[in-house]
Parts: structure tokens; C-alpha cells; sequence
């Protein structure tokens, strides 16, 4: 093993340490193979700790919807429970067809709510990260 301090006096500022004569193709595919394994892996991380990220602040985002979608949702649902007794107890004196209207009406927007709330706080597995770490 010849010692690269010998050979040059800038070696403490390289990041080599030791010149070996003895190097084979071998070692070289077994360093490339190491390097790019390496790199791999680098991306990797990085993809995944994207997605984790991506994944928190779109969770903090749907909770937030979520709940201001679901207090206006029970607010709507109280009004409409207190207009029912309104008209039970004849309080309120409307006629029936603008009764109808009105319930088929929230029962409508409810049931819309309901399943656009769904659709979107509980998305699919998102296949595009799979096939992106899949490439990597």
C-alpha cells in the first residue's frame, strides 16, 4: 500500500486516505454497485418523506373542512328539527307544498353532503406514488 501523503503534499484536503495498487474490476463494480444503491435510497427518502409531508397538511386540510362542513351540516339539521315543532305546535302556519319543498330540499342538500364529504376525507390509496417508488 503506497501512502498518499508521500505522493502529495495536498493530501489532507483530498478525501482519499490510501492508494492501493491491487484494485480489480471486481471492487470497482462492487463500489459502483454500492454508489448507486446509495443514490437509490437517497430518493427514496426523499419521495417519502414528501408524501409523508403532502399527507400531514392534507389531513390537517380535510379536518378542517371536515368540521366546518359538519357544524354547518348540524346547525342546518337543529334549524330544520325546530321548524318541524314550529309547525307541529302551529306556530309557524305555512302551506304544505312549501313544507314539502322545504324537507325534500334539505333532505337533498344532506344526503349531497354527506357523500361529497365522504367521497373526499376518505380518497383511494394513490396509485401514483406506488408506481413512482416502483421506478426508483
Amino acid at each position: 500500500m503506497i501512502s498518499s501523503k508521500a505522493n502529495n503534499p495536498w493530501s489532507d484536503l483530498l478525501p482519499v486516505k490510501d492508494v492501493v495498487d491491487n484494485v480489480t474490476e471486481d471492487d470497482i463494480d462492487t463500489y459502483s454497485k454500492r454508489v448507486r444503491t446509495e443514490d437509490q435510497s437517497y430518493k427514496l427518502r426523499t419521495v417519502v418523506a414528501a408524501w409523508k409531508e403532502e399527507q400531514d397538511l392534507d389531513r390537517g386540510m380535510r379536518r378542517r373542512y371536515g368540521w366546518v362542513l359538519l357544524s354547518l351540516f348540524g346547525v342546518e339539521i337543529l334549524l330544520a328539527g325546530v321548524l318541524i315543532f314550529l309547525i307541529g305546535f302551529r306556530v309557524i302556519e305555512l302551506k304544505e307544498w312549501i313544507i314539502n319543498v322545504f324537507f325534500v330540499g334539505v333532505f337533498t342538500q344532506t344526503s349531497s353532503l354527506v357523500i361529497v364529504v365522504v367521497k373526499y376525507l376518505f380518497p383511494e390509496i394513490k396509485i401514483e406514488l406506488l408506481k413512482l417508488i416502483n421506478q426508483l
